[in-house]
């Protein structure tokens, strides 16, 4: 469903005023030995509060899908977090490549027990 609205990060003020649309791209798992990419149309909306230090933002997509800034699919980037996790780093880079994993430049560095 989409609404014809957003919310303001900064303040939390409604706004249907549009400013303007972008494409956002995520990489998403392979299929059928072919790389997939999701292209998304994102709306931009204008803050309506004076003074708010937000002018313009971006409609938010679900978390369900990507995580804010995100440039990869949850499901991928779990995919790619757990081969860093099981392989480490070249091992888990040569094994992503052979399954497509192509967008992958670097896998994420591992993380100390402590969650540092």
């Amino acid at each position: 469903m989409i609404r014809s609205e957003a919310f303001c990060p900064e303040c939390g003020f409604r706004s249907a005023r549009r400013h303007g649309r972008y494409v956002r791209s995520l990489a998403d798992l392979p299929a059928h030995g072919r790389t997939v990419q999701l292209r998304l149309s994102v709306r931009r909306f204008r803050c309506l509060i004076a003074q708010c230090p937000v002018k313009t933002f971006s409609e938010a997509v679900p978390v369900s899908l990507a995580q804010p800034h995100g440039r990869r699919t949850g499901r991928f980037q779990d995919l790619v977090a757990y081969l860093g996790w099981a392989m480490g780093g070249r091992p888990a880079q040569a094994l992503g490549r052979r399954i497509l994993l192509r967008q992958q430049r670097h896998l994420p560095a591992r993380r100390s027990a402590t969650g540092a």
